[in-house]
């Protein structure tokens, strides 16, 4: 079940917080400034499309490090950060002080905004980030400054947003986003060392899981699948420019039953603890990002008021297998008996109870914590068969 690791290259990003997040040891702690201990170096420049938790396992930063082999990587990018006036905020702040193989660079979002709904504000603003003749800008500006002609350059934006978006990004998006990616395309198109992708070909407006709850930044699911998309690219798998949406493939290894159970304190400090959901999950081999998933295949909620199908919509690729039966990523369920909200939890806070399986070592009770609030969510597997 080991990811194979790859290599290297120049990526650009256009666009605008965080749940509990997850993975294991995985982090790369390599001192780009202080080192010369790696074999790719790696700058990301932008805005909080890049910062969901920035400096932290699910970042991703870490997920490039874990994903790229003997990659440091060094994120600039700051919430808020904009291409446009002159503070210290803008991207073209973000220097690096050596020069990277790969260059993740994105911003514009919070150009747009101000904006509104006024179409000739966001075309003069479009065309001072990338002219229309795609010759100069601030985003060239930009990639000047932390590149050389051996930079790879990824372009990364995206072009829409979930339908639980504030509808001030919709109005952004609608009225600039094709425009945007046609002109992004074009420029791709004229310069060989540079790629377009549209984020929403691998962070999903219509996979809850891809963002988080405020509707314009990628989770720590996303933040996975982009590094591992950007691998793909790294190692030449796809072409110059992505048309179609990218879209997992998978082969079933296995069936397994599972149910979560809550436990905790009530508000008078009693210990409490009750089965949440049962029901049946495949373990697949991900034949697109080269990963083992657990995916829901059926699930019967035993609390009021619960989506029949929440898992199978909320943990599309959130939960990956490792060789040792470990798990890594989010787990998405409902935080009360009553339903009225969601938690998301990570393997950040999390212990594997395993039931010392000789043939499917991921069996056993996989325990997610939420410190927070002092409560735990049991995540068993087992009766698993090929």
């Amino acid at each position: 079940m080991k990811l194979k690791s790859l290599p290297i290259y120049v990526i650009i990003f256009l666009a605008t917080g965080f749940p509990i997040l997850a993975q294991s040891n995985d982090l790369n702690n390599k001192n780009c400034t202080a080192s010369n201990d790696y074999e790719t170096k790696i700058v990301i420049v932008g805005d909080s499309f890049f910062t969901t938790n920035k400096g932290r396992l699910g970042s991703l930063e870490s997920y490039l490090s874990k994903f790229i082999e003997g990659a440091c990587v060094e994120n600039l990018a700051n919430g808020g950060a904009r291409f446009s006036g002159f503070g210290s905020n803008r991207i073209q702040k973000q220097k690096s002080k050596s020069t990277p193989e790969l260059l993740v660079i994105g911003g514009g979002g919070n150009d747009f905004i101000k904006c509104g709904s006024d179409k000739i504000c966001t075309q003069k603003t479009l065309n001072k980030i990338l002219s229309s003749d795609i010759q100069k800008g601030y985003l060239t500006d930009a990639i000047a400054q932390n590149s050389d002609s051996n930079t790879k350059i990824i372009i990364l934006y995206p072009i829409a947003v979930p339908p639980h978006a504030p509808n001030a990004w919709k109005t952004v998006v609608k009225n600039i986003g094709q425009k945007y990616r046609s002109r992004m395309a074009r420029y791709a198109e004229k310069n060989s060392n540079v790629f377009w992708l549209d984020a929403t070909l691998v962070a999903k407006t219509n996979v809850p899981s891809h963002w988080l709850k405020d509707g314009y930044h990628p989770s720590v699911i996303a933040n996975m699948r982009l590094a591992k998309t950007i691998k793909k690219i790294h190692k030449g798998n796809i072409g110059h420019r992505i048309s179609d949406y990218i879209d997992s493939q998978y082969d079933t290894k296995f069936s397994c039953s599972f149910s979560i159970h809550k436990s905790g304190y009530d508000d008078k400090q009693r210990l409490y603890e009750y089965m949440q959901v049962e029901g049946e999950l495949a373990i697949d081999y991900d034949l697109t990002y080269e990963d083992y998933t657990i995916r829901h295949i059926s699930e019967n909620w035993k609390i009021s008021g619960a989506s029949p199908t929440y898992l199978r919509d909320n943990m599309k690729g959130a939960l990956s297998v490792h060789a040792n039966g470990n798990l890594h990523g989010t787990l998405n369920t409902y935080s009360n008996s009553k339903s009225s909200g969601y938690v998301v939890l990570s393997t950040d806070h999390y212990v594997f109870k395993s039931s010392n399986n000789s043939k499917h070592l991921f069996e056993g009770q996989h325990v997610f914590k939420n410190p927070k609030k002092n409560e735990s969510y049991r995540f068993n597997i087992s009766g698993c068969n090929d």
